[in-house]
């Protein structure tokens, strides 16, 4: 895989790609609202989403630039 293949999306711009307010605060604030996801629900199932950012996730999961970010949100909600 050449460099061109493995660069990723930030969190920034996940937010931004879910129509959501992505500076840092604005990030912390909606990771403080929503972090209390627990295990045994998929973070594109959670009960905050819109159901287009819902169907969202599964294009952004097969697109592959995005999987860092959205581990990293998936991590930061379920931090209890």
């Amino acid at each position: 895989m050449d460099d061109e293949d493995d660069w990723q999306y930030s969190l920034a711009d996940l937010f931004d790609s879910l129509g959501l307010p992505s500076g840092a605060e604005d990030i912390e604030q909606f990771v403080t609202r929503h972090s209390i996801l627990k295990r045994t629900i998929r973070l594109s199932d959670a009960h905050f989403w819109t159901p287009n950012q819902r169907d969202l996730f599964w294009v952004l999961r097969e697109d592959g630039h995005y999987d860092q970010a959205l581990d990293e949100l998936d991590e930061l909600l379920r931090r209890a």
